[in-house]
C-alpha cells in the first residue's frame, strides 16, 4: 500500500482517528510521518511497532503489537470516561520490561476550550514505585521519544 501523502513509498505508519463514531485512518510512509512531526516513540518489542491498542473499557488491555505479530502487555484501563478522561495502568518497569506487580498511572484529560479546540493534558504519576530507578524512568518518559512524541502523534491524527 502506498503512502496517502506522497503516493510513492510503502506505508509504515497507520494513524486512526475516531470522531462521532466515524473511523478515519491515515496511512503514511516513515518519511512523510516524520515531516508531519509524527514519531513512533520507543517500543520494548523486538519487532518494529505496528500499533498500540487500548481496549475501550475499564479493565481493558493496553498492549503493543509488532510488525511480526508479536505482542507485549503495557497495562490496563483503570478509568474510561469519554470524552473527558482516560486513566491507564502502566506496568513497564525501569528496565523496560512488563511487570505485572508494578502499577504507575497515566491519566489523559481532554478539556474543551472552544467548539473546535481541545486541550490534552497527560500526567504520568507514581513513578516513585519504581524505587531507585524512578528518576531514570522519569527522564525516559520525558525524553523526545517519550510522552511528547505520543501526544504529537495524537495532534497529527486529530488534524488529519
Amino acid at each position: 500500500m502506498l503512502c496517502d501523502n506522497c503516493k510513492e513509498r510503502e506505508v509504515e505508519i497507520h494513524l486512526t482517528k475516531v470522531e462521532n463514531d466515524t473511523k478515519v485512518t491515515l496511512h503514511l510512509c516513515k518519511q512523510c510521518a516524520q515531516q508531519k512531526g509524527f514519531e513512533t516513540g520507543d517500543s520494548i518489542l523486538k519487532s518494529p511497532l505496528k500499533e498500540c491498542i487500548v481496549e475501550p473499557r475499564v479493565g481493558g488491555r493496553w498492549y503493543a503489537v509488532g510488525e511480526d505479530g508479536s505482542s507485549c502487555e503495557t497495562g490496563y484501563v483503570i478509568a474510561w470516561q469519554p470524552p473527558q478522561v482516560l486513566v491507564l495502568a502502566w506496568q513497564i518497569n525501569a528496565e523496560w520490561q512488563f511487570d505485572p506487580e508494578l502499577v504507575t498511572e497515566v491519566e489523559v484529560r481532554f478539556i474543551a476550550e472552544s467548539a473546535d479546540t481541545t486541550r490534552v493534558e497527560l500526567e504520568h504519576r507514581h513513578l516513585e514505585r519504581m524505587g531507585g530507578k524512578a528518576a531514570e524512568a522519569r527522564d525516559a518518559v520525558d525524553s523526545p521519544g517519550g510522552w511528547g512524541a505520543i501526544l504529537g502523534s495524537f495532534k497529527i491524527c486529530a488534524e488529519s
